[in-house]
């Protein structure tokens, strides 16, 4: 048996990585990477003892493979579809291992909810932080449906920042402790409330137009904003997308931005991790990406396809980074006037 260097917990002689905290256990790994992934049959990928990454069996319980370092409990490529209109997909991009985003969407009766988070990489258990944050945001919406939005956002995001705030860390290791960004959208007939910390964002597309909803708590914003030039530009700095606000990180909660947007037309409402709108950052040019893909849809068509649509335009682009987005479809009520 050996120890785990960051959390001292003993290893099989054989392993890779730590099975509790999924750290390098092997010098040569840690400068080269993980071991080359197998070509699985499709029985070991259904296999839910199995890493879905390379194979290697598992224990019950494990967080993390031994040999390539994957959480099998978090998947490489997710797909939620609550309702037609009501959908969701990440996908890990094609340069990262694992995916540290997480999202959720639900609708009960007239409300749709979404929660979108991206993990913090250079902090511990990112994955994690991403999956805790918009479960609990989630808890928050099943337990109490009907509460105004901004007491509902309000307590959905108390509740994500003690559930990544309570995520062991380890002293020892330099990374920050968990850490992500989350943005939750509750949807309504009349209005659409928003609340985030961090640079997931939130897009309000109609055929005409396309308005970014959010503003990103990072470097990038104050470059835009201060320095004055455009965001395209600004995403050739370094630093650019250093976070000022998030979920986590030690030190006292941040507190998150709310804003409430009366719904005066209809369109779509798209919510997404840096994955996709690094290729897209201007809202002209999300418009132009998403109006070329689709129509304005009405309430019973899926939204499916877009979303597959846009997870592959930016793997397409790069996927230097996992791609996650929602989408929820929104129509204006009819004028009391109208025929």
């Amino acid at each position: 048996m050996i120890s785990c260097p960051r959390c001292a917990a003993p290893c099989p002689d054989d392993s890779n990585y730590c099975e509790e905290c999924g750290a390098t256990l092997h010098e040569s790994l840690a400068k080269h990477g993980t071991a080359d992934t197998k070509n699985l049959s499709s029985s070991a990928l259904l296999d839910q003892s199995s890493c879905p990454n390379c194979g290697t069996k598992l224990e019950p319980g494990t967080e993390f493979c031994s040999q390539c370092g994957i959480a099998p409990g978090y998947p490489d490529e997710s797909e939620i579809a609550d309702l037609p209109d009501l959908v969701a997909l990440s996908n890990h991009g094609r340069r990262h291992l694992k995916n540290e985003d997480a999202v959720l969407v639900k609708r009960i009766d007239s409300r749709s909810f979404i929660a979108l988070s991206d993990g913090v990489s250079q902090s511990q258990q990112p994955e994690l932080a991403a999956h805790r944050a918009t479960s609990a945001a989630l808890a928050a919406f099943v337990e109490f449906p009907g509460r105004p939005a901004k007491d509902l956002l309000r307590d959905a995001f108390a509740r994500a920042q003690a559930a990544v705030g309570a995520i062991r860390i380890d002293t020892n290791v330099p990374e920050d402790p968990p850490c992500a960004t989350l943005i939750v959208a509750v949807v309504s007939p009349k209005e659409m409330a928003l609340a985030w910390l961090g640079d997931t964002r939130a897009y309000f597309i109609t055929d005409h137009d396309c308005r970014l909803l959010t503003h990103d708590h990072s470097i990038l914003d104050r470059l835009v904003n201060e320095v004055c030039i455009s965001q395209t530009e600004a995403l050739k700095l370094p630093g650019s997308h250093a976070l000022t606000r998030a979920i986590g990180g030690g030190g006292a909660p941040d507190e998150p931005e709310i804003v409430i947007c009366p719904i005066s037309d209809s369109g779509l409402l798209l919510l997404c991790t840096d994955g996709l709108w690094n290729y897209a950052p201007e809202p002209v040019a999300m418009h132009a990406l998403v109006r070329l893909r689709l129509s304005i849809p009405s309430k019973d068509h899926s939204l499916v396809p877009l979303a597959r649509a846009l997870v592959q335009y930016a793997c397409d682009q790069g996927g230097a980074d996992n791609i996650s987005v929602a989408l929820t479809a929104v129509a204006s009520e009819p004028s009391q006037n109208s025929v």
